[in-house]
Formats: C-alpha cells, sequence, structure tokens
C-alpha cells in the first residue's frame, strides 16, 4: 500500500487555531491494534499524557441514534501512537503523517512567496503616475522619485520583487505618504500653488463640509450687514417689497446657518481660547 490517503486528514482547530487532525478511530483501524479501540485510545492517552485541547480534542456524533464520541487527534499525535504500535503499518502510517505535515507546510510556503502578479504591478505603477501627474509639472518628476524611492525604502527592494500578500501594504504606503505641492482635508488631496514644508500637524483640521459651512456664513453676515446698513439709512422712509424679501430672507438664512454651525463653533471655542495653538484650515503649522 502507498502513502497515499492511508486515512483521512482534515482541517481544523484547537484553542482557535488551524491545524491538521485525523480520526483515531480510522488510526486503529488502520494499524490493526487488538485492543478494543475504546480502551485503546484511553490507554494510550493516560499512558503516554497526551492533553485534550492541545493534542487532541473531543466531538460527539450520533450513530443509529445514539451518540459516540470522536477523538480528533493531531497528527504529531498521529505519529507517535504510530510508532509505539512497532509494526510496519505503525512505521507506515507515522511517514504519512510526516509526508502530509510537509505538503501542508509546502502549500503554506507557496502562498507567501508568491511574487507581485502583473495585474498588481501595473496598479502600483497607475497609483504612482496619477498621484504624480495631479501635480504641477515641476514637481512631478520630484513626486515620481519619491514614491519610488519610499516603496525601495520600506520593502528594501523594487516594488516588483514583493510578494503578492504585500500589495495592499504597498498601496497603502503610496495612498499616505505626503508629496510636496499638496496638502490634505480630512483625507481629501488638495493642490497647493507651490510646495509646502511637511511639518506635524497641531490644532484642529477642519474637513471640507465645515470649512464650505463657515464660508457661507460669512457670506451670509456679510450680505446680512450691507442689506442692514442700506436699510438704517432709509429710517425715515418706506420700505419697498424688495427690501423686505431680502432682508427676510438674509435673516431666516443667517439663523439657519447659525444654529447648523454651533456644534462646530462649540468644538472650536477650547482652541481659540487657548493662544499658543493654531486653527488650521488643511495645512500643517510651520
Amino acid at each position: 500500500m502507498t502513502n497515499a490517503n492511508l486515512i483521512p486528514v482534515f482541517n481544523g482547530q484547537i484553542e482557535n487555531q488551524p491545524i491538521q487532525l485525523c480520526n483515531a478511530r480510522e488510526l486503529h483501524t488502520f494499524v490493526e491494534s487488538k485492543q478494543d479501540y475504546s480502551d485503546w485510545i484511553k490507554n494510550r492517552i493516560t499512558e503516554y499524557g497526551f492533553i485534550e485541547n492541545e493534542d487532541y480534542i473531543i466531538t460527539t456524533v450520533r450513530t443509529n441514534g445514539r451518540p459516540r464520541k470522536e477523538y480528533h487527534i493531531t497528527l504529531e499525535m498521529g505519529k507517535e501512537l504510530g510508532m509505539v504500535e512497532r509494526n510496519a503499518k505503525g512505521r507506515q502510517i507515522r511517514q504519512y503523517f510526516i509526508a502530509c505535515e510537509k505538503q501542508a507546510k509546502g502549500e503554506q510556503t507557496a502562498v507567501k512567496i508568491a511574487p507581485l502578479s502583473k495585474q498588481h504591478q501595473q496598479n502600483i505603477k497607475e497609483l504612482v503616475m496619477g498621484r504624480a501627474k495631479s501635480l504641477p509639472k515641476d514637481q512631478q518628476a520630484r513626486a515620481t522619485i519619491t514614491q519610488w524611492s519610499a516603496l525601495k525604502t520600506h520593502f528594501g527592494k523594487s516594488y516588483k520583487d514583493i510578494n503578492d500578500d504585500q500589495y495592499l501594504e504597498a498601496v497603502s504606503l503610496l495612498a499616505r505618504l505626503p508629496l510636496d505641492g499638496e496638502i490634505w482635508l480630512d483625507g481629501e488631496q488638495v493642490l497647493l500653488d507651490k510646495p509646502q514644508p511637511q511639518a506635524p500637524q497641531t490644532g484642529i483640521v477642519l474637513t471640507p463640509d465645515e470649512l464650505a459651512l463657515l464660508l457661507r456664513l460669512w457670506s451670509s453676515s456679510t450680505n446680512l450687514h450691507e442689506s442692514g446698513h442700506h436699510l438704517l439709512r432709509r429710517l425715515n422712509g418706506l420700505l419697498v417689497g424688495r427690501e423686505v424679501d431680502s432682508l427676510q430672507f438674509n435673516v431666516r438664512l443667517h439663523t439657519e446657518l447659525l444654529k447648523a454651525i454651533h456644534p462646530l463653533i462649540e468644538r472650536l471655542m477650547p482652541q481659540v481660547q487657548q493662544p499658543q495653538k493654531t486653527l488650521l484650515l488643511g495645512h500643517a503649522k510651520h
């Protein structure tokens, strides 16, 4: 008999760790032990100090409506049980388990050392070139070199030579890499007219929506201020309908914006009251 599929080996878990297992009942049958199976497995566990949930697990199955214990043992335990039988079958099953372990390790190694696929290489190249082209022309060459250098420094080799399971790590590195000529507003890239020195951020970074809200409030306040001054100069006259509509619209808009911006003002106030901190509108303090 060859070593191919002498008894089924399957993937299981012990203490939440993946591991190869086999059924002790099938091992007992294969080694042709003269002992009753129930006595054989219990005696072997006691005699050689095997530990439940480390060397084996017990499951309960039903046969003809009656529960039956099954011992699912590790291949390490199986090798030892085969060896102590001291017969040809025991030696054969031990070699079989060794071959199963080598095959599993070989499969894991093959997955780990799989080279970066051509598609993933192309994706990384497009990401590098895309980020560089989004910058002013005089910054593009430098940005390209910066990105390739960052990849080589991080992985210690060319991006084409990294493993395929490192693809997401490479993409994440490139996406988070700061480039001269960029600023970031809460994860959104914004271009500057000229490069900005990189420095640690302090204070609060406003999101694009928060910044837009502040600008709308400023614009509305300005309109309301101008309308008010214009109407004050006409205290002795009668307001015309269009002026009334304009005033009412601006007052309503101003009130709505004040309500909307109130949580933001509460968030900003503690920072405003500390002179040593600077409120950031999306860029670092220099």
